[in-house]
């Protein structure tokens, strides 16, 4: 998704973008605490 949002920036779904984010933020912040957790830094 990077690479659209980067070089294709007028081809991008924004429903689609949001869609992802809403359905997979939750998913993404277990992971990004999970790896705070594995390098020391405890989240917030």
């Amino acid at each position: 998704m990077r690479h659209v949002l980067v070089h294709d920036y007028f081809k991008v779904d924004w429903n689609e973008v949001y869609t992802t984010a809403c359905k997979d933020h939750t998913v993404l912040k277990l992971q990004i605490e999970a790896l705070l957790v594995h390098l020391g830094n405890e989240p917030p």
